[in-house]
């Protein structure tokens, strides 16, 4: 796999079947974290990443939670990598937050805690493989009896991360709002159900807009959409602990946001189901 690129296998909005499979370059995001982040800076959760292990060690999680601590060291070490190779700060960062969740869960485990995520140090209960939650979701989708209408993508190549679902276009917000629209909510509670049958899986949830309007007021967008839908995730018995948001604005386009419909492709919530 080339970390420059990621292949997203698209899924039509009418029913859950593939298209053809795309390739889209990664673009080198701006993530916001508490203040801000600047395109050269290092990701700022490859410093929590570094302090969590840090902890967990000095607590010995490295002999008491030899899984979970090697897990959150491998991820970490993955997460430098790709930023000081290839400055891909959007990958860094998905393995910087995979590492750590795995580090918290190490140290807590270390600490004789009983409320972690996922207590066992061998791979976490209520678990599966990225296409096995792809097959449930369908079920359960189809099971409601409305026509799906989101795009989905489970990639090979992309395994270690997990599934990708995607909210794209102006079907969910009113533009230039971040209020979920109420007759899309039931949409979040067939994912609401799938997390809550494996409860070892925690998510990402990442917001883009397009390229109207300033760059501050589209971060700011971003972000309160993914809050927005975090919140309706949890009014469906998600833990709100399984939940991370980041508000990218409009800094990975998909399309030309030249064209209205580039445009529509760029407004999208991205909702990545990690893979412990």
């Amino acid at each position: 796999m080339e970390i420059e690129n990621i292949f997203f296998d698209r899924f039509c909005q009418i029913e859950l079947h593939y298209r053809a499979v795309t390739r889209v370059a990664v673009v080198l995001a701006v993530l916001v974290f508490s203040g801000g982040c600047f395109a050269g800076r290092r990701p700022r959760v490859l410093s929590q990443a570094q302090g969590m292990l840090e902890e967990a060690e000095v607590l010995g999680a490295r002999r008491i939670a030899p899984g979970r601590y090697g897990r959150a060291r491998k991820n970490y070490e993955q997460a430098v990598r790709v930023w000081e190779v290839h400055r891909d700060r959007a990958m860094s960062e998905i393995y910087g937050f995979i590492a750590l969740e795995e580090a918290r869960v190490a140290r807590d485990l270390a600490r004789g805690r009983s409320d972690s995520l996922a207590q066992p140090d061998a791979a976490p209960r209520g678990t599966v493989s990225p296409s096995e939650l792809l097959r449930v979701f369908r079920e359960i989708y189809k099971g409601s009896g409305e026509r799906a209408s989101f795009e989905m993508a489970f990639l090979p190549q992309m395994q270690n991360f997990g599934l990708l679902l995607s909210l794209v276009g102006d079907v969910y917000f009113e533009s230039g709002q971040a209020r979920f629209q109420e007759r899309e909510r039931p949409k979040l509670s067939y994912l609401a159900e799938l997390l809550k049958r494996y409860p070892g899986h925690n998510l990402l949830i990442m917001a883009h807009t397009d390229a109207q309007g300033g760059d501050a007021y589209n971060l700011r967008l971003s972000e309160q959409r993914a809050e927005s839908v975090k919140e309706i995730l949890v009014g469906f018995g998600v833990d709100a602990g399984r939940i991370a948001v980041r508000g990218y604005g409009e800094e990975r386009p998909l399309a030309n946001n030249r064209t209205a419909r580039g445009r529509a492709q760029n407004r999208r919530v991205e909702i990545l189901i990690l893979q412990p």
